[in-house]
């Protein structure tokens, strides 16, 4: 029979495993959201639709330690878009910081055990 101590511990590493998988979840959400901004709100004229079509977001790594999120223009020449002429066509981390309070509040309420509640 398990001691209390036992129970307490199982109960704790139970609620730790659904607030990972709730940020995984949630990072993927947000991943794939600052992707969608990015395709749809850059501020440059689109020659050759190659940014829309390769840019993506998606978990990179979840650990009971930390949940990592990436977005990529999944392109060879995707960091000279962000730095060439000081960012002039720079789109990924200006979709992301457009959008932050809303990014952020997804992966929280994702982690949270009581969803909609500001930490």
């Amino acid at each position: 029979m398990a001691s209390s101590a036992d129970k307490v511990i199982a109960r704790a590493r139970a609620v730790q495993m659904t607030q990972i998988a709730g940020m995984t979840r949630g990072m993927q959400q947000a991943m794939e959201l600052v992707a969608y901004y990015a395709r749809t709100e850059h501020l440059y004229t689109r020659r050759t639709g190659n940014t829309e079509l390769t840019t993506e977001g998606g978990l990179y790594e979840a650990t009971a330690q930390k949940v990592v999120g990436v977005v990529s223009a999944g392109m060879s020449y995707d960091v000279f878009l962000s730095l060439v002429r000081a960012g002039k066509w720079s789109f990924l981390w200006p979709a992301m910081m457009a959008h932050k309070d809303e990014i952020l509040q997804i992966i929280v309420d994702a982690g949270s055990l009581e969803p909609g509640r500001k930490k």
